[in-house]
């Protein structure tokens, strides 16, 4: 069972927030996450909506969201992509998580507010929400006070292969040097700026490749009005506006040779996501400094807002100038690296996952003067331990290593080689059975890669936080070739970190082990898991020592 993600975010229409959640799931099941989503009624809708979509809620009315949260269970999580025309106001989200909290049994609560507004209500409500997102630092900034829970998760670029101008133009015909430009055709994104700045080049072509909203009554005007500014201005207009998926319009922007963004002037408690489509396209950008921009700042050409001069040199100077060329179009691949859309899609994993695992944490901090007790042989004589012990035996072959070997009980009994564990006091006893042993964190062995045919984590990585345990067993495949885990089904003591069940081993063997190919089988006894791993080792993210350490005398 992978992580359980639900959006409740609009679906299947021509919306900026039904996009950003497409890409976002997208993304999160390239990963393994399950992902559904709880969309709005609406007659807005463009595609036919897959099997994983429920509509159950409308604008002002988010009862029936209520109702489809309490069929969750605890450890799923219920994503609201929030934004004011779509959600409703402050007052109605008020009494939505109000309602949610008072659930007796509810998932687990995100919110990615897409574009900050009045933050009282969010200040009230902040015991109630388990995690509460924006895009970028002024965003973060008025909600400063909303603590830990809030998290700063930029906006994504959509993922796709690059493509090169030459073999893009074939595609599309175009030719000669064009300015793109990406985005809804709205009245405040300020393209009649760009038309002005391109006026003086001339001979340099202005491509917008939008969408109208909706049926576009709206929109037609301002689409009039700038094929009219265009005219006056003598700058060539190319609007591409048919082309809403990506396989039919990034072709276009592919042809382009510089990557404009819309050019709003006032700074807002947003981002633009469709500014992001520069690093997708990964041509040289051209920005303002208005914050709404502000993540595309660090990979691109940034001039002020005001005025078009500073925009007609800055695109004048790319295209005449080779090596500047070159620099920004190194700066919009590396922007692509980090901001695409799977990238981004870990850290929201990383963030489910701790959401996941707070739903079977051990809730007593181990005291800092907290001292092991000694470890009884005796506890091995029960029968199912017995059992576990067998089964250990059974599978291990070859080399052997005990991750957590305590006295070496288990490590002899299995006929094992070398043995670590980080209490030194207990390591003493497994010296006296003449076993080869270190004083080792599980979490950094200094083992060659490949070194055992068999690593044992008997019993081990309940004693360690989750995301330590998710590193263990890393290091475990990166040094073996074959994995025996066994954990407990109880939560006898306050040494155990967190509870083992089903659904947290599962979700912890999928978040180890997603970026490896592993055949694994689980069994169960009256009192045990048992688990073994057959996979190639996680290419560390730091150099292991390849030396032997010296064993414990």
């Amino acid at each position: 069972m992978p992580l359980r993600v639900y959006f409740a975010t609009t679906w299947n229409e021509k919306c900026g927030i039904a996009d950003y959640t497409r890409h976002l799931s997208n993304s999160l099941r390239k990963l393994g996450v399950e992902v559904g989503i709880v969309a709005n009624i609406t007659d807005r809708v463009e595609w036919p909506d897959e099997d994983y979509v429920t509509r159950c809620w409308r604008l002002g009315n988010l009862d029936p969201l209520i109702e489809f949260a309490s069929r969750l269970e605890t450890h799923d999580i219920l994503h609201l992509q929030h934004e004011w025309g779509m959600m409703g106001k402050m007052a109605e989200m008020e009494v939505f998580v109000n309602k949610f909290h008072a659930l007796k049994v509810h998932p687990k609560l995100v919110i990615t507010v897409h574009s900050v507004g009045p933050l009282d209500t969010w200040y009230r409500l902040k015991g109630k929400i388990d995690a509460l997102i924006v895009h970028a630092k002024h965003m973060l900034i008025p909600a400063s006070d909303l603590g830990e829970k809030t998290h700063i998760i930029p906006h994504g670029c959509p993922v796709y292969p690059a493509i090169a101008k030459e073999r893009a133009r074939r595609i599309t015909g175009l030719e000669g040097k064009i300015v793109a430009s990406f985005g809804f055709m709205f009245r405040h994104k300020g393209w009649e700026r760009v038309i002005k700045a391109l006026a003086p080049l001339r001979d340099v072509k202005f491509m917008l490749v939008s969408s109208f909203w909706g049926k576009g009554e709206t929109t037609n005007e301002y689409e009039r009005n700038l094929k009219k500014l265009a005219d006056e201005e003598g700058v060539e207009l190319i609007h591409i506006h048919d082309k809403f998926e990506i396989d039919k319009f990034m072709p276009y922007l592919a042809s382009a040779d510089i990557y404009v963004t819309s050019w709003e002037v006032h700074d807002r408690g947003i981002t633009s996501g469709s500014a992001m489509m520069g690093l997708t396209a990964r041509l040289p950008i051209v920005t303002n400094n208005t914050n709404i921009y502000s993540l595309l700042h660090p990979y691109a050409l940034v001039v002020p807002r005001h005025g078009t001069e500073a925009l007609t040199r800055a695109i004048k100077r790319l295209l005449e100038d080779e090596h500047m060329y070159k620099q920004y179009k190194r700066l919009s691949e590396e922007g692509y690296a980090k901001l695409n859309w799977d990238a981004i899609a870990e850290r929201y994993v990383d963030l489910y996952s701790s959401l996941f695992w707070d739903c079977f944490r051990n809730p007593e901090p181990l005291p800092e003067d907290y001292v092991p007790p000694p470890h009884p042989e005796g506890l091995y004589e029960d029968p199912e331990q017995k059992k576990r012990l067998d089964w250990l035996k059974r599978n291990a072959r070859g080399r052997i290593l005990e991750v957590g070997c305590a006295t070496g009980y288990v490590l002899k009994y299995v006929g094992g080689h070398v043995g670590v564990d980080i209490n030194e006091d207990r390591l003493e006893e497994a010296v006296k059975k003449g076993l080869e042993v270190y004083v080792m964190d599980a979490t950094e062995l200094k083992f060659p890669d490949k070194s055992f045919d068999t690593v044992l984590l008997p019993e081990i990585l309940e004693h360690l936080e989750p995301e330590q345990a998710v590193k263990a067993l890393r290091e475990a495949l990166r040094v073996g070739k074959r994995i025996l885990i066994t954990l407990p089904k109880e939560w006898p003591d306050i040494e155990h970190r967190w509870f083992p069940t089903k659904e947290s081993v599962e979700v912890f063997l999928w978040q180890a082990l997603r970026d490896n190919k592993a055949e694994i089988e689980m069994e169960e006894t009256g009192k045990f898991y048992l688990i073994q791993i057959k996979a190639p080792a996680i290419t560390p993210a730091s150099p292991r020592a390849s030396a032997r350490p010296s064993p414990r005398a």
